[in-house]
Parts: structure tokens; sequence; C-alpha cells
């Protein structure tokens, strides 16, 4: 059981980057079309423009597994278990 916390931990450490720069994303996202003046402050995003960047994008999906997979590297990559 304690063998195999290394992929969980990678897992955890995979997805922990991935909501980073998810939030990251759309957070620049935003402010950057504010500040291109394409998008009126004071008026709301609409979710489908959030959706069409993030879960409608197959790029997400990708960048989500791209993100565990190094998540496991890292972590699988040590020489001597953590305890």
């Amino acid at each position: 059981m304690l063998a195999a916390m290394w992929i969980l931990k990678g897992v955890f450490l995979g997805f922990g980057l991935f909501v980073g720069g998810l939030v990251l994303m759309v957070v620049v996202g935003i402010v950057g079309a504010i500040v291109k003046g394409s998008v009126q402050t004071g008026h709301a995003t609409a979710l489908s423009a959030i959706f069409a960047a993030t879960i409608w994008n197959p790029f997400f999906y990708l960048a989500l597994l791209g993100c565990i997979l190094i998540g496991v590297s890292i972590v699988g990559s040590r020489g001597t278990p953590v305890p």
C-alpha cells in the first residue's frame, strides 16, 4: 500500500499544476480581453466563452493528461522514497 503512494502523490501534484494553470489561463484571458478593449467592463463574461476555452476544447483534456503524467514522472523519479 505504502509503495504505491508515489502514484497518488504524482496525480495530486499533476492535478495541482493543472488547476493552477487553468486559473491563470482564465484570469489572464479575461483581463487581457478587458485591456485590449474587446470586452466592455460592467458586462458579464458568457459561460459559453469559458467553456469554449476549457471543457469543450480537446487540448484541455490533453493538458490535464500531460500535467498528471508530468506529476507522476517527477514523483516517480526520486531515488529514495519520501516517508
